[in-house]
């Protein structure tokens, strides 16, 4: 069950910064939308490695 949870709340942390970044390039904002992907680099090499240590 909690692992579930757990992936709930990863999918909406992703799905808001992809929703936000879209959201900025369509807007023109062409900075804001781009500051955002780092922070997915990130979060991705933070989950990765945490998956190896499972």
């Amino acid at each position: 069950m909690m692992r579930r949870v757990w992936a709930l709340i990863q999918i909406c942390i992703v799905i808001g910064i992809v929703g936000f970044a879209t959201f900025q390039l369509f807007k023109g904002n062409f900075a804001a939308g781009m500051s955002v992907m780092p922070l997915l680099l990130i979060y991705y090499l933070f989950l990765a490695s945490r998956n190896r240590r499972d």
